[in-house]
């Protein structure tokens, strides 16, 4: 029996449609950042985290912390995958259930992981091995890049990134997920949730540069490698 999780990363959004899944076949895992979630049903898990690092880092501690135990098929989301990311007004999944429905009647995600939402039109040569000053008004006060993240964990240089989608929302299979280390899961949490710079000004630590290259690489992490 296949065996499925949703790991969502919330701060303070409404999740009340999860309770839409309390009847599938699905464990699901709410990374609370914000203010604590009153929702309650059966299949649901509430974890408290400091609100560091974005959703890349409740999907990598969701993965170091299970790594063991992982369900063999992972679906990794935003709290709100229905409403328009900032600045991306075409970013929002409004079939969001379904497609979860869909991939709980298949056996197997091709090629063990799958994008979903929209891809991103944007191009990838300036920010796969140079290392820009910002994203979107955040600095990268250790300069990192896709390329220096990837081979600082993972010891190997990182395969080009043709494409990626916007919001960091995919499936994966557990056997891709464990191409990796737990140690080199560790060595990417540590990366995300380095604290708060003050020197840096307009930086904080729940909103940190890595992350941003981070949602650009989860195709080279899970699939390409």
């Amino acid at each position: 029996m296949t065996t499925r999780s949703l790991v969502l990363c919330r701060y303070n959004e409404n999740v009340d449609w999860i309770s839409n899944l309390q009847k599938d076949d699905i464990e699901i895992f709410v990374y609370d950042k914000g203010k604590d979630l009153q929702l309650e049903q059966s299949n649901l898990k509430k974890i408290r985290l400091d609100n560091v690092g974005r959703e890349a880092h409740a999907y990598v501690y969701h993965i170091v912390e299970n790594y063991n135990n992982l369900a063999d098929q992972i679906y990794f989301s935003q709290a709100d995958p229905f409403s328009p990311l900032t600045g991306e007004q075409n970013s929002y999944i409004p079939n969001y259930i379904e497609e979860i429905r869909n991939q709980i009647l298949k056996q197997k995600i091709e090629n063990g992981f799958k994008w979903i939402g929209k891809k991103s039109n944007n191009g990838l040569a300036m920010d796969y091995g140079s290392q820009i000053d910002n994203i979107s008004g955040h600095p990268n006060p250790y300069k990192r890049s896709m390329n220096n993240i990837y081979e600082s964990v993972f010891e190997k240089p990182c395969p080009f990134i043709q494409d990626y989608y916007i919001g960091g929302f995919f499936f994966v299979e557990k056997n891709n997920i464990y191409r990796h280390t737990l140690n080199q899961y560790n060595k990417l949490l540590d990366i995300l949730s380095y604290p708060e710079q003050k020197e840096f000004d307009g930086f904080w630590k729940s909103n940190p540069f890595e992350a941003h290259l981070l949602e650009k690489m989860y195709g080279v992490i899970f699939e390409n490698v």
